[in-house]
């Protein structure tokens, strides 16, 4: 959109309450310039331009809210992925303790990432890495779902889970 400059139109179809009334473009602003207020050109149709009668600066300010809004609603709406880390060497207790954050994590509607990295002489018994992620998932009270089953990397196992729709 922008401030209708209707130097070369002699026609203009107008928007008002009632619908589209066709007029002179000089008409036109007479009818803006006795309200104080912008000519907006809002598009053609059929090589007549529409226009409406409004405060251009504050219909610009209106559609930047709009935007930040929509913006604002697409962050909230995505949910983010958050890692918990585990060692190789881990004890019931503590898995116990990393399954209720888990929870809590899954509770706000975030995704959980799992890793279990292995080091020096450990990295032999990798395969055990499973086993413990699937001890973990037993200590986890909340329902979830699995988004990215379980895979074994380098040094590390990982999974993702997210919270059940």
């Amino acid at each position: 959109m922008k401030i209708f400059d209707g130097s070369n139109e002699k026609v203009v179809r107008l928007v008002t309450e009632t619908g589209l009334q066709e007029m002179t473009a000089e008409k036109a602003y007479e009818i803006a310039d006795d309200s104080g207020l912008d000519l907006i050109h809002v598009s053609d149709n059929d090589g007549v331009p529409i226009v409406k009668i409004d405060d251009f600066k504050k219909l610009l300010f209106d559609q930047k809210k709009k935007a930040k809004e929509n913006t604002k609603k697409q962050r909230s709406t995505q949910s983010k992925t958050k890692e918990i880390r585990l060692e190789s060497v881990i004890a019931e207790h503590d898995m116990g303790v990393k399954a209720k954050y888990i929870d809590r994590i899954l509770s706000d509607g975030d995704r959980v990432l799992v890793t279990i990295r292995f080091k020096g002489r450990a990295i032999k018994n990798i395969e055990t890495g499973k086993d413990k992620i699937a001890r973990l998932l037993e200590f986890i009270e909340s329902d979830y779902s699995v988004i990215k089953p379980c895979t074994v990397d380098d040094n590390k196992v990982t999974i993702t889970i997210g919270p059940k729709k």
